[in-house]
């Protein structure tokens, strides 16, 4: 305990040291982030921990001493830095003591009377056999110490003190037997006899004796060191690595007495001897150079108490909000990322499924087309629609069996060719429908391209043209009742006003606006599919409140015709 004691004491001499030639400014350093110095003023510290904290001392018996026993140390105090790197400063505090002494040896006390008329002599023995004594303290004390402290980093401080404390008075203290046992026995030497185990004549075994101590006044060197971390200009987390050696004995009444002591007198010839035992504890007995001894680690606070705090204290709580800022909308983008990694997944795997169920559809109409039919030489077969040709081929073979029947001249057979125009008259709606279909993707593409150009109020839903759009609204309801194969996409987008969610919940609603401006008009539901790309695809830069304007929007798409 003591070497490591001196060991950590010459550490923080070392260390305080270092870390003062550290301090010196570097012309040649790169200017770096807003860093909080020492500073003069008053402080008050608390702090609490725990640690080996023992009863050091050294048996004049065989025996061993065990002092590495764990304890807690509770501390409050005060502190004046009258130079931003030195200062003074003492304490309130209570540390707890222990140690445990375990003897085995023989006491021998010549000379005791028996109760025998006249009484004879012999020789009293006590016998110790692994006898265990734990002693446990509670000290009230006062230190008083010199501080050093060092800026080492933007927050971070090193923190030195040495100096002397007063061990006052215990709180609480015993000690107890918690192991082994005494057994006493009478040696009569003229006759070789070793009586023992007889109670009647005070020969007995014996145990768990109980009682306490009185300590002194003692003085003790003490040291810490340790790190502070500002949480801000007036607030500071502390943690220290403490030690304590005693200077001074604790106890001061050793005295030879024995252990057991049967202190036996004659109080006249009539009567016989009065044997009185007395147990008399190991630290008063057989224990020498009883001293406080602890070694262990403490976490707790420092506060600056000051009416007004100075310039540089100013400009660091100024910085910490800052810094604190800063971290808040690094997470907002992190988050803001993840979110539109997650949307370009989202709008991916969108994209797949509209491939897969186009390729389906695609699929599904191949089939229809593959219908089976009969060829003129009487086969079924499964293949596509047959060529106009065939079809006329068929169908004109019906008009010859009529001039067979009928069986007119040449004229009426003329007549009769005329069923091959009939044909062509009915190949001709095809081409009509062709056309018309192209004919309305036109109008549709033209309609969407004007319901595209609108701009929405700062959280409206409805655009500022609204009064505008009825007719177009009014002609595509018409067109998609119409064509129930035409499917559309409603897509909102806002501006980057306002946090992701919020964007998102009005982004949803421009499209719902005017996918129910349809519905209301007899447009099936299933015909519209609502999304919202919120601000990550802007129309322009948002880099004013008119473009801003452009940005929110709704907008339309043709995903199925």
């Amino acid at each position: 305990m003591k070497r490591r004691l001196i060991t950590v004491l010459m550490l923080l001499i070392f260390l305080g040291a270092n870390a003062q030639n550290e301090q010196q400014p570097n012309e040649n350093s790169k200017t770096q982030k807003p860093k909080l110095p020492c500073m003069t003023g008053h402080y008050l510290t608390a702090e609490g921990g725990f640690g080996i904290q023992g009863m050091n001392y050294d048996l004049l018996v065989p025996g061993d001493v065990n002092s590495d026993v764990f304890g807690f140390d509770v501390k409050a105090g005060y502190r004046y830095y009258f130079h931003p790197n030195f200062g003074v400063g003492f304490a309130l505090r209570f540390q707890s003591y222990s140690a445990e002494a375990k003897v085995n040896y023989v006491q021998e006390i010549s000379g005791v009377l028996d109760y025998y008329t006249p009484p004879r002599e012999y020789l009293h023995r006590t016998f110790y056999n692994d006898y265990v004594e734990k002693q446990n303290v509670v000290m009230t004390e006062i230190p008083i110490e010199w501080f050093m402290q060092v800026s080492l980093a933007r927050r971070l401080k090193l923190n030195i003190g040495l100096g002397l404390q007063a061990n006052l008075f215990n709180i609480t203290n015993n000690y107890k037997n918690s192991s082994g046992e005494i057994s006493t026995h009478a040696y009569y030497d003229e006759i070789h006899l070793d009586a023992y185990d007889l109670p009647r004549y005070s020969l007995y075994d014996t145990s768990g004796f109980r009682g306490h101590y009185k300590y002194d006044v003692t003085v003790s060197a003490i040291g810490e060191i340790g790190l502070l971390y500002a949480l801000n200009s007036r607030l500071e987390l502390a943690m220290n690595f403490t030690g304590s050696y005693g200077l001074i004995k604790a106890m001061k009444n050793y005295s030879g007495k024995h252990i057991f002591d049967p202190g036996c007198e004659l109080q006249d010839d009539e009567t016989f001897p009065s044997y009185e035992p007395a147990y008399n504890a190991v630290l008063t007995t057989q224990a020498k150079d009883v001293k406080f001894v602890s070694m262990g680690v403490s976490f707790g606070i420092r506060f600056r108490m000051s009416k007004k705090d100075p310039t540089v204290a100013l400009e660091f709580d100024e910085a910490l909000g800052k810094a604190r800022r800063l971290k808040e909308t690094e997470d907002e983008d992190l988050n803001l990322m993840e979110a539109l990694e997650d949307d370009e997944i989202e709008r991916r795997r969108r994209k797949q499924d509209t491939i897969e169920l186009a390729e389906k559809e695609r699929q599904r109409r191949q089939v229809e087309d593959e219908e089976f039919y009969i060829t003129p030489q009487g086969d079924t077969v499964w293949n596509k629609k047959p060529e106009v040709d065939s079809l006329k081929q068929v169908v004109v073979e019906e008009p010859k069996d009529t001039v067979k029947v009928v069986e007119e001249p040449k004229d009426t057979v003329k007549i009769v060719e005329e069923p091959k125009d009939t044909v062509k008259v009915v190949e001709e709606p095809k081409k009509e429908d062709l056309i018309v279909e192209k004919d309305i993707t036109g109008e549709l593409n033209s309609l969407i391209k004007n319901l595209n150009t609108n701009a929405c109020e700062f959280n409206q839903t409805n655009p500022k043209n609204r009064k505008k759009q009825i007719v177009d609204i009014d002609k595509l309801a018409n067109l998609l009742k119409e064509n129930p194969d035409v499917m559309l996409e409603a897509v909102g987008h806002t501006c980057d006003i306002g946090s992701v969610e919020a964007n998102k919940e009005v982004g949803m609603r421009r499209a719902e606006y005017i996918k129910e401006e349809l519905v209301s008009r007899g447009v099936p539901a299933e015909q519209i599919r609502c999304t919202t790309k919120w601000f990550t695809e802007p129309l322009v830069p948002n880099t004013s409140e008119s473009n801003r304007m452009k940005n929110r929007r709704y907008e339309l798409k043709i995903i199925k015709k």
